[in-house]
């Protein structure tokens, strides 16, 4: 082999090992358990906020947290906003069955909630370890078996709460933790 391609293999074989390292420090720093959309809205994301539901609005209620039903009204999606970000970023999402039966003016077309983990709603624990990995705590609250999940980096505190009744998942809560 002439050293012109030695040279070439080389150069190709360092740019490879660096494109693997680069992938190695990405799972550090970012834990499966990070989770960052619910059915296409992003956290702190206001273009796909506005690509949903509409430019030129407000979607932040008084209280900080807009609520957003499913096409068939059974879930309900809270998104929440953190004073000092801008206008249609939410810092949080909380997903839950619709039990109270609200009606918000929201709703997204779709049959359930579905993070880009693909956590939702009805799913058993064992399906979300499978997803998330093993909970930094357990606990348990009168018949329910919650499992957060926390990270904190340059960023701040990324937390998520999801909650177990009979082994099922009845609602979840992820996000940026104001401080």
């Amino acid at each position: 082999m002439s050293k012109q391609k030695q040279k070439h293999v080389k150069r190709f074989l360092t740019i490879l090992a660096l494109i693997a390292y680069s992938q190695v420090l990405a799972q550090k720093t970012n834990p499966a358990y990070l989770d960052n959309s619910v059915s296409g809205i992003k956290l702190r994301s206001q273009k796909t906020v506005e690509e949903i539901f509409g430019q030129g609005k407000n979607y932040i209620d008084q209280d900080d947290e807009t609520e957003v039903a499913n096409k068939d009204g059974t879930q309900l999606l809270v998104m929440i906003f953190n004073p000092g970000g801008a206008i249609n970023e939410f810092y949080s999402f909380r997903v839950s069955y619709n039990v109270r039966n609200l009606t918000p003016s929201l709703k997204i077309k779709t049959k359930r909630f579905i993070t880009g983990k693909h956590i939702r709603l009805g799913l058993t624990e064992r399906q979300v370890k499978s997803k998330l990995g093993i909970p930094t705590k357990i606990r348990t609250d009168n018949s329910l078996t919650i499992w957060n999940y926390e990270a904190t980096d340059k960023d701040g505190l990324y937390f998520g709460q999801y909650d177990f009744k009979d082994g099922k998942l009845v609602q979840f809560w992820f996000g940026e933790d104001y401080p």
